[in-house]
């Protein structure tokens, strides 16, 4: 299926390995929708790669990790994106003391 198609194979590794994840985990219940979504994430990968639309599959495969980053960005920065008032506010003035949030910041 993905014979010389570098995003489609990292996408079933990555799928692969998140299934792993699962079992490790104990969350079954996740396993079939991971197992589902990866498959069309490697069909959809190599198809673009059978076009010749290698960019779009890059793309499509790093989107995901450019979103991770900026989150992890924001939440070193220690502010709060799109609340209901519209406001940026610090993260440590709406956490109580004993909320778990406060110890991943």
């Amino acid at each position: 299926m993905f014979s010389s198609c570098d995003p489609a194979t990292i996408t079933a590794a990555l799928f692969v390995a998140l299934i792993f994840l699962d079992i490790f985990r104990h969350e079954y219940r996740t396993i079939p929708v991971h197992v589902v979504c990866g498959f069309f994430s490697v069909v959809l990968m190599s198809m673009l790669c059978k076009s010749n639309a290698y960019f779009f599959a890059w793309l499509l495969l790093t989107l995901p990790c450019i979103v991770l980053l900026l989150g992890i960005y924001l939440r070193r920065r220690n502010t709060v994106v799109a609340r209901d008032d519209h406001l940026t506010t610090p993260l440590q003035n709406t956490q109580s003391k004993h909320s778990p949030a406060r110890y991943f910041m």
